[in-house]
């Protein structure tokens, strides 16, 4: 299956997990933050309810796992759409991916999150050694300290497991109280309730000027 047609150069480009949904054809409620490829400057244009990223063309991904790197890079992890993904791509293709770029930051992330939502193990050696990347980006998620990964040389620094996992990560949400302390205060509120994660319906920390304000 080639996945090469991605639109015109005219046209705003879908990028990410946007753009690969456009050929994998799942069903699952689009991501929060949405990217695309523009002929202009850097952009970023918040409305209700989602945010588009506008990057220059020469970021345009041009093939299904350019938009899976994209993704891994510069969204924020949307565990739902990931979900959707795995079920639609073809496994051989995504190993044969991984292969071609074996010590990839972004090709590691994209593996472990494979094999930790699908519960399978895919037919590809252990990484040599080499650095560790963190899973999550900490500028676009609540995070937690993290775990070491030797199979993918990656520090999962989820908040939580396979069977208890945050599905829509925030972006923005909590301005510039977003960062070290926001994740301080939810593994605060963590502790409090005996539990390893935020979950999707906890009430997230809000900020109040310089105060992080964590609801019962």
């Amino acid at each position: 299956m080639a996945f090469s047609d991605f639109g015109s150069k005219s046209t705003p480009q879908r990028s990410g997990f946007t753009g690969s949904s456009r050929n994998l054809a799942w069903e699952v409620v689009a991501p929060s933050v949405r990217s695309e490829a523009i002929r202009g400057a850097r952009k970023t244009r918040i409305t209700e309810g989602a945010v588009l990223e506008q990057y220059p063309l020469s970021y345009g991904p041009t093939d299904l796992f350019g938009h899976l790197r994209f993704a891994m890079r510069y969204e924020p992890i949307d565990l739902n759409v990931l979900v959707a993904f795995f079920g639609k791509v073809d496994r051989q293709a995504f190993e044969a991916w991984v292969k071609s770029e074996p010590v990839g930051k972004y090709a590691r992330r994209a593996w472990y999150l494979y094999e930790l939502l699908t519960g399978e193990t895919l037919d590809l050696p252990d990484v040599p050694p080499t650095d560790n990347v963190l899973l999550l980006n900490p500028a676009l998620h609540i995070t937690a300290t993290g775990v070491r990964v030797r199979r993918q040389r990656v520090i999962d620094n989820l908040l939580g497991n396979r069977d208890y996992l945050p599905n829509d990560p925030p972006h923005r949400p909590i301005g510039r109280c977003y960062g070290a302390a926001v994740r301080g205060r939810s593994e605060e509120y963590c502790r409090r309730r005996g539990r390893r994660s935020v979950g999707t319906r906890d009430p997230l920390p809000v900020c109040q000027g310089d105060q992080i304000i964590l609801r019962a």
